[in-house]
């Protein structure tokens, strides 16, 4: 495969994880879609009206080599994406990203609830972080190299190094199952930092709130992750997530 080849792949599987995602969707989307449509109509010498009707797709098919008769789909990898290709999605399409599971209510635990095995055994993993990585939680694999790496870059911008962190707890959001939605911990892609310090529904007097805690987060939102401390409804000073706010 040469250069060109695989950048062009890859270039395509990053736009359509964008997309699966939510991250381009509405008017930016149909823009692209737009733009993009009018160059391949040029260079087809089609009628250039930037509408992707069926003679535009049969071109872009037979670019990709779709409409070649006895052609085998191409086979799936197996290998994880890397870290470039997994985009932060938007909380309806949380699933495109981070997969779905069959859960049903912990009879033990008001709020919790129990997930399907084979996606625990395939998704989460121990996450080692801190000083010489002496702390570990147990979060989602495709945030397990990011964290830790964030999380240092804020400790070491802030001089604020959290004690307590934990990821991974399946349950609903607030354990309350009357509201319907499962909480993003539940997937392993929330953090708790030192929830005894930085207690939900406070808007001031925690360690996030002080300037050194300000740098803290703006590291995490710089990056595209989204912070408790910011919501409005109820603030949650103590929560990082791999999700667009």
């Amino acid at each position: 495969m040469t250069d060109d080849k695989r950048t062009t792949d890859f270039e395509r599987r990053w736009n359509q994880r964008q997309v699966d995602a939510g991250v381009l969707e509405g008017e930016v989307l149909a823009e692209l879609v737009r733009l993009g449509t009018r160059q391949i109509q040029e260079e087809a010498e089609l009628k250039v009206d930037g509408l992707a009707g069926p003679a535009t797709r049969a071109e872009i098919e037979d670019r990709l080599g779709l409409n070649q008769r006895g052609s085998k789909p191409p086979r799936k990898s197996r290998r994880r994406p890397p870290p470039d290709l997994v985009p932060i999605p938007t909380r309806r399409n949380i699933e495109a990203v981070y997969g779905s599971f069959g859960y049903a209510e912990d009879p033990k635990r008001p709020g919790a609830v129990i997930l399907d095995k084979k996606w625990v055994r395939e998704n989460i993993v121990k996450c080692h972080f801190g000083p010489n990585n002496t702390q570990y939680t147990w979060c989602h694999r495709l945030v397990a190299e990011e964290f830790p790496r964030l999380l240092k870059k804020a400790s070491e911008l802030s001089g604020y190094y959290p004690k307590k962190v934990w990821s991974w707890v399946p349950r609903y959001q607030r354990w309350d199952p009357s509201r319907g939605r499962l909480s993003d911990h539940s997937w392993g892609i929330a953090f708790d930092l030192d929830p005894h310090l930085n207690k939900a529904g406070l808007t001031g007097g925690t360690p996030l709130h002080s300037a050194e805690g300000e740098l803290f987060v703006s590291v995490f939102m710089d990056a595209g992750w989204d912070c408790g401390i910011n919501w409005k409804s109820y603030p949650d000073p103590m929560h990082f997530s791999r999700v667009r706010g």
